[in-house]
């Protein structure tokens, strides 16, 4: 299905095509391979055989008139189908990893972007919940690093993969999900004890169509004697290709910040 370029953010375009709904939940991703996608609006669904509703006026934002912002247009971010976040909906509760399908980060503001990257973090009583858009073509393998204790001298010591060190613990993953991995010894050394002693630790899905990458972590399993989870943790994402070669990393290296919002574990 091809979208028609209108020329500019300003003008105003529509689209009508039949698709087939299952019952439940279902997701509409508009996307392009090779460039921008377009910016979607407004998405009507009518019922085919009955006869469509009045469609309701929609009032002017008085802070932003006309909708987006100017320029804005076909040009996404990253790991973007149209101008929001994944999965974000105007209308819905945030809602992270419902179901183990795509979250709905509406209302959350990325954390850090760059021209090939986009990250979103947040957190509840049992997880934390990772997401990020990105623009490699041949991503086969990534990484979630983690220092959760908020000391830069145990786990992964060395700044090598993120500056300045302490990662205690890494999600790896390919195109079919990820595993856990803890940091047991405080040294430079490249050594990884995936027996976490809590099940189902983390669960992730990766759209390499929609360019996006999400993980969520129980925060359980991210926390021992010796090294107890922070409410102030750090993380990064590598991309890899198939050769393990990285393609890029968060914040050039240098670990991003986090304060956890919700108690518990």
């Amino acid at each position: 299905m091809n979208f028609k370029s209108t020329g500019g953010w300003s003008t105003l375009g529509t689209k009508r095509f039949a698709i087939t709904l299952n019952k439940g939940v279902n997701v509409l991703r508009v996307y392009n391979n090779d460039g921008y996608s377009s910016d979607i609006d407004y998405v009507k669904i009518v019922k085919l055989g009955f006869e469509e509703e009045p469609e309701p006026e929609v009032p002017e934002d008085p802070q932003n008139p006309g909708g987006d912002d100017p320029g804005q247009g076909d040009n996404n971010e990253p790991g973007q189908g149209d101008n929001n976040e994944p999965g974000q909906d105007d209308n819905s509760e945030p809602v992270y990893f419902e179901n183990g399908t795509y979250t709905d980060w509406s209302g959350v503001d990325a954390l850090y972007k760059n021209d090939s990257q986009k990250v979103w973090i947040k957190d509840d009583a049992e997880y934390i919940y990772f997401a990020t858009g990105f623009s490699y073509d041949n991503l086969e393998h990534w990484q979630v690093m983690v220092e959760a204790d908020g000391n830069a001298s145990t786990g992964m010591t060395s700044p090598w993969p993120f500056a300045p060190g302490g990662i205690d613990y890494m999600v790896e993953g390919d195109l079919n999900g990820g595993s856990l991995a803890y940091k047991n010894s405080s040294d430079g050394d490249w050594s990884w004890d995936y027996n976490i002693s809590v099940e189902n630790p983390v669960d992730s899905t990766v759209s390499t169509d929609a360019k996006i990458i999400e993980v969520r972590i129980k925060k359980a399993a991210l926390t021992n004697q010796d090294r107890p989870l922070s409410d102030n943790i750090g993380f990064g994402f590598r991309y890899i290709d198939s050769g393990w070669g990285e393609l890029g990393s968060t914040n050039s290296a240098q670990i991003l910040s986090y304060t956890l919002t919700a108690p518990g574990q």
